[in-house]
């Protein structure tokens, strides 16, 4: 089933989905002093495609992982190699099942009534746009934030 998934992807709806709430300017500016992972359920024939997109629209990035269908599981893999403070997620399920590996994980509540209705555990938070996450980053930062 899946590979009958992935050879009706469509490449163009990667290459022609508008970046989120002026993402690019704050994954730059954290790139200044964070590493930025990407960890996506895409397929892997999707990684060309997606660093161009990537590339194109000046979002920064230093390691990416495709076609994880278990991000938990990935964390706990590698938590140690390659530790992360804060990981943000549309998928609620993604969010709840990474709080033990990360400080903050955050769920980026794009107003649909799953997000918006999902209950939180301790550690996760929500987030409604870039300027709430960047706030989250300040506090992991122990700078003060408002």
């Amino acid at each position: 089933k899946d590979q009958e998934i992935e050879k009706i992807s469509d490449k163009n709806t990667y290459k022609l989905m508008p970046l989120l709430d002026n993402s690019q300017t704050h994954l730059q500016a954290l790139s200044k002093k964070h590493t930025i992972y990407i960890l996506t359920a895409r397929y892997s024939n999707l990684f060309p495609t997606t660093s161009h997109y990537l590339q194109d629209n000046g979002v920064p990035w230093d390691y990416m992982e495709m076609h994880l269908k278990d991000k938990a599981e990935w964390f706990k893999k590698n938590r140690f190699a390659h530790p992360i403070s804060l990981y943000v997620d549309d998928k609620v399920e993604t969010v709840i099942d990474i709080v033990p590996y990360v400080t903050m994980a955050v769920l980026l509540d794009m107003g649909l009534p799953y997000t918006a209705n999902a209950k939180l555990p301790d550690g996760a938070y929500r987030a409604k746009s870039w300027k709430d996450i960047m706030g989250l980053v300040k506090i992991l930062e122990g700078a003060p934030h408002g």
